[in-house]
């Protein structure tokens, strides 16, 4: 009710049949009357018709504002007007863990940037029905197919995060991200399979498969330049201890098979050595400056199986290959000895320099209306 009905009523209730009449006296009563609904509206009545006072914080804020609800209630996912937020919310959370741990691993130079991960141990995640009742959503089968993959794709990582990060050498951080990877596919693995995630997951262990270094120690790793491709192999040089060992061992193997004997630091690429493959002393140069650079010259013998390209682009390749296995070699170490102290050092030092990475420049094309790249013909007024 208005301030002007109010004061009507008041008049009226006076006996007043006219208040236009009044002048000034209009006005006190219509303060009057909205004095008193609000003094009505501080007091509630009782059952029993006595007053009953009520607070003043109630009172300055209202009856309805304090009482009711707010008018909208905050969404719990943020994909919940996406139409399907289970599935969302999941393919999230995975992509979100599949980040998490490459980064986790680049960080303490365990992979290199943009590789690939281990290969697959074959683990079977549930069936879509099985899938679907545990997203309370029918999922499709292309939803299906992706959330497959990317629980390959984590679990493809998630060998080495529990392998190097489940004991906790790397920091408490790391070792929590090993766990929630760990737990987070228990949810989707298949109840025959569940009891042998959880025992991988309590004994974590790396398997061959994973490195780039075979059971006789021999690192294998690609190297590219420019048009050109190289597959290196990199072999530790034996000792002479070792040397006389090994004779005294397979001395009647030798008498029946001799094999030719390498030396040191023997540098062998398409099946010739490096002298005979490349003429130009600064290609020879750049072929064992990975050697040069780790402090490991003579201590491998390397093979190279080089295609494609030119001289440089080949001494570029291979180059660019014996980095990455010297990098593969002594992780291997690493892992073998629990010390990874050499291994993040010289990361960082082929890091810095830039072998380990592919030297992205090729020969700019030809211009059309240009001699070549940027050269032009020469400019004749008449």
């Amino acid at each position: 009710m208005s301030n002007s009905a109010r004061a009507l009523q008041a008049f009226r209730q006076a006996g007043v049949a006219r208040p236009c009449a009044l002048g000034r006296s209009a006005a006190y009563a219509r303060r009057a009357a909205s004095t008193a609904s609000s003094s009505t509206a501080t007091r509630g009545a009782s059952e029993d018709g006595q007053i009953k006072h009520i607070p003043a914080s109630l009172a300055r804020a209202g009856p309805r504002e304090a009482t009711l609800p707010p008018a909208r209630l905050k969404p719990v996912s943020p994909s919940h007007f996406t139409g399907r937020p289970q599935y969302i919310d999941a393919v999230l959370n995975l992509e979100d863990l599949i980040r998490q741990s490459k980064r986790a691993l680049q960080q303490t130079f365990l992979v290199e940037p943009h590789s690939t991960p281990p290969p697959s141990s074959g683990t079977r995640w549930l069936t879509r029905t099985d899938l679907s009742n545990a997203l309370t959503r029918p999922l499709k089968a292309s939803e299906y197919r992706n959330l497959t993959d990317l629980l390959t794709t984590l679990g493809r990582w998630s060998q080495l995060l529990q392998s190097h990060f489940a004991s906790g050498q790397h920091g408490h951080e790391h070792q929590y991200l090993a766990d929630k990877v760990g737990k987070t596919l228990q949810k989707f693995v298949r109840k025959d399979q569940a009891a042998a995630v959880a025992e991988t997951l309590d004994r974590p262990e790396v398997t061959r498969a994973s490195s780039h270094v075979d059971e006789l120690g021999r690192a294998y790793a690609r190297g590219r330049r420019k048009d050109a491709s190289a597959r290196v192999w990199i072999i530790p040089v034996k000792t002479e201890a070792e040397t006389e060992t090994a004779g005294a061992s397979g001395s009647a193997q030798s008498a029946a098979s001799p094999k030719p004997a390498l030396d040191p630091l023997s540098i062998q690429i398409n099946n010739r050595p490096l002298s005979h493959m490349f003429t130009n002393p600064i290609h020879r140069e750049s072929v064992i400056y990975p050697l040069r650079l780790a402090s490991a010259l003579g201590a491998f013998n390397v093979f190279a199986i080089s295609r494609g390209g030119g001289s440089s682009g080949q001494a570029g390749a291979v180059a660019h290959g014996i980095a990455n296995c010297l990098l593969e070699w002594y992780k291997e170490q690493a892992r073998l000895t629990g010390d990874a102290t050499k291994v993040k050092e010289l990361a960082k030092l082929l890091h810095k320099d830039g072998i380990v990475h592919r030297d992205p420049r090729v020969v700019e094309r030809k211009k059309t209306g240009l001699a070549k790249a940027r050269k032009a013909y020469t400019w004749v007024k008449r």
